[in-house]
């Protein structure tokens, strides 16, 4: 179970129907009253019915380790972790099983495949109750690793990262002829031709040129494709005259494939006068638009004008064509970047969002779009704070907020939650909303609330570097957490021979669950607007209002709920649920 965050907020839940007065002590100013999801509240033993005791904390419902005894091909130190044990992705399936994506370097572990010389990128699949079903590992003798996977509509699974290796599985197909370059990986797997606990990739691709070529995320489109998103540095081979003009290192770009790995359309965003620029997550929306995030490291042209200072997070939206909709950077004078965008689909509380977006990453300075983005008198740590923002359809800036802790990198992303947010990432020393943390790193899971708030989180603490990469929901509710671990001791897991180990963890509903401090009723009424207070001025409609209000208290904050009852109104019977606020 998640930790209260203390702060100070009062929150009436579901769509607006008046003004009301809380007229108990606790609460001595006006609040808004709401209906609770269209809740009839008859008599008092159905909000008494809602303050139930809930458990204390739970712990981890499972915890799978990445890696294994034996020796790594690659040393690996808190400082360069690239290519060692890791989940990258999470994807969460409608039967309850979870499919891994990530980079395995493990040899001789017992029941898997030794990898093939370096890093592998490495897919797992383990069924709703923890069974690993398979496993798969591409590669060559170089190092080789996924980022992400996405399950198409025929049922197969795509996986995205970078191929180093010249041989094995990228036999005949690099793109790049150095051994220190990389291209973007592709893999496609058919499920139907595992054959005792192995699968092998159907078909496999790289893209790229020359250069230095990367995928850091891929989706499933509706035309039954996929979208990948990542860096480049090629001028050539799949990027021929995409950036040849370009005077940065390496260029974000999007790519769209079809089922079969054939790329149909690719787009560079030149956006830089030097350095790099990269886009990490893409998703497609409800218009068949796709909206991706990352970052620019010098905003140039047409963009150097809104440029905050700094390395800028960056928004691009296009169309299923891969035409530029827009292109928009936030952030604030330090360096920042965003990692995970979602569908707005919990702006609520009189937000005006529809079809927006909701983006996360990191921010190191408290102006600019992070003027207010902080409670009042905090200070932006060294290293930055994990951030979190919502954008409107156009890509205008409608609220943005930090969580108050010092990021280790960017959180992994962000996900809707019942009628907020979760979100995971890493953080290093004492914060006030997730406690103390090692200097090194721990992994945290925040619950946020439509507004951003903190409602609740929890730390997970090692002595050494512990990073979280992925986060998904599942469909009973649960959440699965992925990433990597230094320390000797993770969550019950032992680290292998002194070299990082992925994981993937759940949590069940409860874990996600915030125990309020206080749960307790009080009276309320409706009067009419404007009407101060007094009994002679109540709302025709008050009759609607329960006349007991639900309170749960978390540390200095209130959660108040209002429930609606049936009425009769000059002989015509209202029912609460067809009252329309």
């Amino acid at each position: 179970m998640l930790k209260p965050s203390l702060l100070g907020r009062l929150k009436a839940k579901g769509g607006l129907l008046c003004s009301a007065v809380v007229t108990a002590a606790l609460v001595a100013s006006p609040v808004t009253a709401y209906a609770a999801q269209g809740t009839t509240a008859q008599d008092a033993t159905l909000v008494a019915a809602s303050i139930a005791a809930q458990e204390g904390a739970t712990a981890w419902d499972k915890i799978v380790k990445i890696g294994g005894a034996g020796q790594s091909t690659n040393e690996s130190t808190q400082n360069a972790l690239t290519y060692v044990s890791t989940a990258n992705d999470v994807l969460t399936l409608a039967d309850g099983s979870v499919v891994i994506a990530g980079g395995y370097d493990w040899k001789g572990l017992e029941g898997i495949p030794e990898n093939h010389g370096g890093c592998d990128g490495l897919l797992l699949k383990y069924d709703s109750g923890h069974t690993q079903k398979w496993i798969s590992q591409v590669g060559g003798t170089g190092d080789d690793y996924f980022s992400s996977v996405a399950q198409l509509a025929d049922g197969s699974f795509v996986a995205v990262g970078f191929a180093k290796s010249l041989d094995g599985d990228m036999k005949d197909i690099a793109k790049h002829t150095k051994a220190a370059a990389y291209d973007g990986l592709i893999a496609k797997f058919d499920e139907a031709s595992a054959s005792d606990g192995a699968l092998s990739p159907s078909k496999v691709a790289a893209f790229g040129g020359t250069g230095n070529d990367y995928f850091q995320d891929v989706v499933a489109t509706a035309d039954g494709g996929f979208i990948a998103v990542g860096r480049t540095a090629s001028t050539d081979g799949d990027l021929d005259g995409k950036r040849a003009d370009s005077t940065s290192s390496a260029s974000a770009f999007i790519a769209k494939f079809d089922k079969d790995l054939n790329k149909e359309w690719s787009t560079v965003i030149d956006a830089s006068s030097k350095s790099y620029d990269e886009l990490y997550s893409v998703i497609e929306d409800e218009q068949g638009n796709y909206i991706a995030c990352g970052y620019f490291a010098a905003p140039k042209g047409d963009l150097e004008s809104s440029a905050k200072g700094g390395k800028d997070g960056a928004v691009v939206k296009f169309d299923k064509d891969g035409t530029i909709l827009w292109t928009k950077v936030f952030g604030s004078s330090g360096n920042d970047e965003l990692s995970g965008v979602s569908l707005d689909v919990n702006a609520g509380g009189g937000v005006q969002s529809a079809q927006g977006y909701v983006v996360t990453g990191y921010a190191t300075s408290l102006d600019s779009d992070l003027e207010n983005a902080a409670s009042e008198g905090y200070s932006a740590p060294a290293k930055g704070m994990p951030w979190v923002m919502r954008i409107d359809s156009e890509g205008n800036l409608v609220n943005s907020r930090v969580i108050e802790a010092e990021a280790v990198d960017a959180t992994a992303s962000v996900v809707p939650y019942e009628d907020g947010y979760l979100v995971a990432g890493s953080y290093r020393n004492k914060s006030a909303v997730l406690g103390e943390a090692d200097d090194a790193g721990d992994v945290y899971v925040a619950r946020l609330r439509s507004d951003f708030s903190v409602m609740g989180a929890q730390a997970y603490r090692g002595e050494a570097k512990d990073v979280s990469k992925a986060l998904a929901i599942a469909p009973d509710g649960s959440a699965y957490i992925g990433g990597r671990y230094l320390s000797s001791e993770f969550q019950g897991l032992q680290l292998e021979a002194k070299k990082a180990n992925g994981y993937v963890m759940q949590m069940s509903p409860a874990d996600l669950a915030v125990a309020p401090d206080a749960q307790f009723t009080i009276p309320v009424a409706a009067i009419q607007h404007g009407k101060e207070n007094a009994s002679e001025n109540r709302s025709m409609a008050g009759g609607c209002v329960y006349d007991l209000a639900y309170v749960k208290q978390y540390g200095d904050s209130y959660e108040v709920t209002i429930y609606l009852q049936g009425i009769t109104v000059a002989g015509t019977t209202i029912e609460a649920q067809d009252i329309n606020p």
